[in-house]
């Protein structure tokens, strides 16, 4: 199936749930990861056509349909930030964060994606990035360090026990 065929379903499926008022999520509509991935698409080119209020309209569907996508919580972010809302933007560039910072996160590029993202608005979502990045480390670091807090009792024992023959009692 051609990206324009495939972009159609999609494009109806968010043209039908704007008229119809019908608030059912992207999930409850059985839209995949793949359908996912044109509602990014299209969020991000009403983004970049300045149709803000469209694209925050449009990610918000992919959100809805429980995106695992960085990107299309940036996008939204900045969409939002765009439409002077502060709030709305900076909880989503922390979930996008969040997301890109987790250990299964989807591989994506997120720097290609933002790299005609400049200014303000950039820094305001690297400097995000950077402390979702420290933040992940350190519970990384956290974690390896209660596993080796966990074995080190074992560790003795084998120490223990090598010392004593091999035997156990």
């Amino acid at each position: 199936m051609s990206k324009s065929s495939r972009a159609l379903p999609v494009f109806a499926f968010l043209v039908a749930t704007a008229l119809c008022g019908n608030f059912a999520t992207a999930q409850d509509q059985g839209v995949s990861q793949a359908d996912l991935a044109q509602i990014y698409g299209l969020g991000v080119h009403a983004y970049f056509a300045g149709k803000y209020a469209e694209a925050e309209a449009v990610l918000t569907t992919a959100v809805d349909g429980d995106s695992r996508d960085p990107r299309v919580y940036y996008f939204r972010g900045l969409a939002r930030l765009h439409q002077g809302n502060k709030e709305g933007a900076t909880a989503d560039f922390k979930t996008g964060a969040q997301i890109e910072a987790s250990p299964n996160r989807s591989p994506v590029n997120v720097n290609q994606a933002l790299m005609r993202i400049q200014g303000v608005a950039r820094m305001q979502i690297e400097k995000v990035r950077a402390t979702a990045k420290q933040e992940a480390a350190e519970q990384h670091r956290r974690e390896q360090e209660r596993r080796y807090n966990r074995t080190k009792p074992n560790g003795r024992r084998v120490l223990d026990r090598s010392r004593s023959g091999g035997t156990t009692s």
